[in-house]
């Protein structure tokens, strides 16, 4: 069990250095970064190692070391002096982009100065790090003379641009503080690894590694990378030690999970706390999650989370994706507030005045005899005419977005585009309720932006939209279709936002073997079930449209799933206009 222990927690710190490098498509080389037994500081030393991989060529540092440590009886000395360099040099970066690390960082450095208090130091990798925290508690080191003039060379990091100027930095070190033979083969290396570095340094902006840590690259990585980064990232820095118990006490790492809500459990300390009790969840689950999505959770959340130290890291990331999704409205405000104004004065011109004056379907009123197969074949009784209503309070309207990992780099936009749709229809005192959806493992989450009879201001948070995970949209369409279903509303419309490509892979084998009875929602069959759902919804008396927001390759599955109700928005200044006609057409062909 110990081995399974510690694999776990190289997944874990994986996890963390992917994330913060910005990249999922390499292994990760902790021989710098080694780890210890002690979470936090494992923590800490991934966090330094993904700040690392972002920066520099990390490869080539270590093609760099490769040459100089072999045989060397003690090579661990130049992977603390390289590990030291890296730390100084990313100090005060924590604060600005990962603040979550700070604790980490602080934490590391009080536990590495303790240690030494109770055993001294017994190499010079040993001595460097703890003359290095010393100074960072603000002690003076009580350590030899070389070793002081040592650390002042490392901790001296204000020249260091690039991989070039690290390596030449290490190199430097090395040979002043160190009398090893530097033979041929080290300066061939050196030359060698200066060239490659330069080279990678020097590619275009675009295709370097960014600092911001913001956007991910996803065209480099097929599918099921994705989805397996996507989940590994969002199961990281736990604190709580029910989630390290349950993995103990159940053995999960070599058997099946033996407790069914523990994924779920994860998924709310990912994204936020559910709004259903267990008992309510579960029957929800018995009722919707039937046939292919048979195995599947449901977590319905409003996005607020607990006080533990990964929630609160949660509620910071989410408040910096609403930061970036607005600042990306505001830089396009003008365009944004115009398709506001235009969609809104569609809809109060040309599409309530029609349906304040229309027919349209109840449970009493003119039979239509046409419709008399619809009690007995799929249970709806509105087979009336009801003529005029003349509220506008009979239309309610349900936004969907799709918020798996393949809209990343759409996020703002999509963000941009639900809020346009949502501040337009509740400026008209419209019922509008905005929900996004993704797949984590078994567990489908609804995150709930706004309810229908929410304030205005709640459509601010349609902005911390996040896409993560995969995307089963039948399920979700079926879900947010009941809640329809069960309301009062005469005419009920739901708005799917998606890309037109349902897919989710249960069993990824991220996180020991997870061997759930739920199906894989892939291809063809994802399709079909989507395209299903959406029929049924239709049958059920919603109105249903997609608005596409995918690549023009997959539209023929868009057009499978939705027929010829959906809108391709390809140009953003003529949001308004494509949505406010569709609306129409739909809504009063429906109604003729």
């Amino acid at each position: 069990m110990e081995n399974n222990l510690m694999d776990l927690s190289t997944n874990r710190m994986n996890n963390i250095t992917w994330t913060i490098a910005d990249n999922y498509n390499f292994i990760p080389d902790y021989k710098i970064f080694k780890f210890e037994n002690n979470d936090k500081i494992n923590i800490y030393k991934s966090a330094l190692a993904g700040f690392s991989y972002n920066k520099f060529q990390i490869e080539e540092v270590y093609n760099f070391l490769a040459v100089l440590t072999k045989d060397n009886p003690y090579p661990d000395d130049y992977y603390k002096i390289t590990e030291l360099i890296l730390e100084e040099y990313f100090w005060s970066y924590y604060d600005k982009y990962r603040p979550g690390i700070v604790e980490f960082r602080d934490y590391t450095s009080k536990e590495k100065f303790n240690n030494y208090k109770f055993r001294p130091p017994r190499n010079l990798a040993q001595e460097l790090e703890y003359a290095y925290y010393s100074r960072k508690l603000s002690h003076v080191p009580k350590t030899r003379q070389m070793v002081v003039l040592l650390l002042n060379d490392i901790m001296n990091v204000k020249n260091i641009e690039n991989t070039s100027d690290l390596i030449l930095k290490i190199d430097e070190i090395i040979k002043r503080h160190f009398h090893i033979h530097l033979n041929i083969n080290y300066e061939q290396n050196l030359e060698k690894s200066l060239k490659t570095a330069k080279e990678k340094d020097n590619l275009p902006k675009d295709l370097k590694p960014k600092i911001e840590f913001k956007k991910r690259n996803l065209n480099i990585l097929d599918k099921d990378e994705v989805e397996a980064a996507e989940f590994n990232k969002s199961s990281f820095l736990f604190e709580d030690k029910e989630i390290d118990s349950e993995l103990d006490e159940n053995n999960i790492i070599t058997e099946n999970f033996t407790k069914d809500n523990y994924l779920k459990d994860l998924a709310e300390k990912v994204y936020g706390k559910s709004i259903l009790n267990k008992s309510n969840s579960l029957k929800l689950e018995n009722r919707l999650c039937t046939g292919i999505h048979d195995g599947i959770q449901l977590l319905l959340t409003n996005g607020e989370f607990g006080k533990t130290l990964n929630e609160q890291f949660r509620e910071a990331e989410k408040q910096e994706i609403k930061k970036e999704n607005l600042e990306h409205f505001n830089k396009n405000y003008l365009i944004y507030k115009r398709s506001i104004t235009k969609l809104r004065e569609v809809i109060r011109r040309e599409i309530l005045t029609d349906l304040n004056e229309s027919r349209h379907l109840s449970t009493n009123g003119q039979l239509v005899p046409s419709l008399l197969w619809k009690p007995k074949y799929i249970n709806n009784n509105k087979i009336f005419y009801k003529e005029k209503k003349d509220e506008i309070g009979t239309v309610s309207v349900d936004i969907l977005l799709d918020s798996s990992a393949s809209q990343i780099e759409r996020q703002a936009l999509i963000a941009s585009q639900g809020f346009i749709i949502a501040q337009s229809l509740t400026d008209l005192n419209i019922p509008t309720r905005v929900m996004s959806f993704n797949n984590f493992y078994n567990v489908l989450v609804l995150r709930i932006f706004r309810d229908y009879f929410d304030s205005d201001n709640k459509n601010q948070n349609i902005f911390e939209y996040t896409p993560s995970g995969s995307n089963r949209d039948g399920l979700a369409i079926k879900t947010v279709s009941y809640f329809m279903n069960n309301t009062e509303f005469e005419r009920r419309i739901l708005i799917v936002l998606s890309d037109g490509k349902p897919n989710d892979k249960i069993n990824l084998k991220i996180i020991g073997n997870i061997n759930k009875k739920a199906k894989d929602y892939i291809k063809e069959d994802a399709v079909k079930d989507s395209s299903k759902e959406v029929f049924l919804s239709r049958n059920s008396d919603n109105i249903v449209l997609g608005v596409f927001t995918g690549e023009e390759e997959d539209l023929p599955s868009e057009k499978k799933i939705y027929g010829n109700d959906f809108a391709y928005i390809s140009n953003i200044n003529r949001f308004s206009d494509i949505v406010g006609n569709f609306l129409k057409k739909v809504l009063i062909n429906e109604l003729d």
